[in-house]
């Protein structure tokens, strides 16, 4: 709650939450709408490479969308081929960049006999038809 109105706080919470990373990477993005710096110094304190390439990305998109591929790029390499990291690199880069979205999704390969390839494509699609259609929703 602290992070949409005080940034300050939030990142005094975030660095008493240091071993729930994923909690600090939400913190992050949320301080993010109201102060960059202070949400890539929150971000900074997640060890986890992909979870912190993730954060930095998603802070990019919504602060600085034109100059975020890098960044997404940055995640998408973080998540080593995995399809299901691979999807919500892609779910972020769909905010501002729906091609660049539908290309990392491209990138997913099968990985093992249970989850197919095909199956993280289709799954990664429908995620990308119901954000972009969210987004829609809430501009109108």
């Amino acid at each position: 709650a602290a992070a949409g109105t005080e940034p300050a706080l939030a990142e005094q919470i975030a660095r008493s939450l240091r071993d729930r990373e994923h909690t600090v990477a939400e913190v992050a993005t949320a301080v993010a709408a109201i102060d960059r710096v202070r949400a890539e110094r929150i971000a900074a304190g997640i060890a986890d490479e992909y979870v912190h390439a993730l954060v930095m990305a998603d802070i990019a998109v919504r602060t600085d969308p034109a100059h975020a591929e890098p960044q997404l790029r940055e995640a998408l390499q973080a998540a080593h081929h995995d399809p299901a990291l691979i999807v919500k690199v892609a779910l972020a880069a769909a905010r501002t960049d729906p091609a660049l979205a539908e290309e990392m999704v491209g990138t997913i390969r099968s990985r093992d006999n249970i989850r197919t390839a095909d199956f993280w494509r289709a799954k990664a699609l429908a995620d990308l038809v119901n954000l972009l259609d969210e987004m829609r929703r809430g501009s109108n």
